[in-house]
């Protein structure tokens, strides 16, 4: 799974990936993948989802009050769905000036980057 996020990673992503070191990636993206199961995420197409909102928007999106009650389903709108189902419903759930919000939270990767 992580070989899959990766090569979408460096096509859609370019810009946010390009300047990291092979070995930075590949510790981003095992921390992103396992984040992304941790919340229950198992459609290699969410988790990979899910890794790349850590790298557009924060690495610690997931926990920002905009979107946590939404992926964990603790917002009626979500509620009734999978995990896989709420990570897709954050992109018709979140208006754009919210997502820029939780852009101006984040925080940043646990590591330090080379």
């Amino acid at each position: 799974m992580r070989r899959q996020v990766r090569r979408h990673l460096c096509r859609a992503h370019a810009p946010e990936v390009r300047d990291l070191s092979a070995d930075t990636l590949q510790a981003r993206i095992a921390l992103g993948v396992a984040s992304a199961q941790a919340t229950g995420l198992t459609w290699v197409s969410s988790v990979g989802g899910f890794v790349a909102l850590m790298f557009t928007i924060a690495p610690d999106f997931h926990r920002h009050g905009l979107v946590r009650p939404l992926l964990e389903g603790d917002d009626a709108r979500t509620a009734g769905l999978s995990p896989d189902e709420r990570l897709f419903a954050l992109g018709h759930l979140l208006a754009p000036r919210q997502w820029e919000h939780v852009r101006r939270d984040r925080g940043g990767w646990p590591e330090s980057p080379s």
